[in-house]
């Protein structure tokens, strides 16, 4: 409900406790290009998911190029991620860095971070889904088992017991 969507998460930015600014969370630095076609985010290190392992870059580029970006997996591109009708590229740059490109400048694009009911799925646990995706598991045929596990449509938090979070 309401109290999740306000307390309960871990994004990479989130809004000061007076609305006025945008804080570091998980992401601890972001550096816009020039032109403001890119923008590179640094991630904390030490972050551990619930079961222990280390919350890294992988997690976001799972997310976003092996969930988001595959269209049978069912998941959908956020808004915040597509200009000019385009979505965003995204690559890791090392564990803890990630560069995000755009089709047109994304001034706000770390605002819109903080800002979305879809901070919650700008990253995903690959050490635990990847064992029911396709790509890494030859024995998977679909994205059903993945889905139930890690859900495209409702709150993630509440379906998989295993899952491991980062929130509470």
């Amino acid at each position: 409900g309401a109290y999740e969507y306000q307390f309960l998460y871990e994004g990479p930015y989130r809004w000061s406790a007076d609305a006025t600014k945008v804080e570091p969370n998980l992401a601890i630095a972001h550096e816009y290009a020039p032109d403001g076609m890119s923008m590179t985010l640094r991630f904390r290190e030490g972050v551990k998911w619930s079961d222990g392992e280390e919350f890294t870059s992988a997690d976001i580029d799972f997310w976003w190029n092996d969930l988001v970006m595959v269209e049978e997996a069912g998941y959908t591109q956020p808004y915040w991620t597509i200009t000019k009708e385009a979505p965003m590229k995204l690559e890791v740059v090392d564990d803890y860095t990630v560069k995000v490109s755009f089709n047109a400048p994304h001034w706000l694009f770390h605002r819109l971070m903080a800002s979305t009911g879809d901070y919650r799925r700008m990253y995903a646990p690959k050490h635990y889904l990847q064992q029911f995706h396709p790509k890494y598991n030859t024995e998977v045929k679909d994205f059903s088992e993945l889905n139930t596990r890690f859900t495209a449509t409702d709150n993630m938090y509440t379906n998989d017991l295993a899952l491991p979070v980062l929130t509470p």
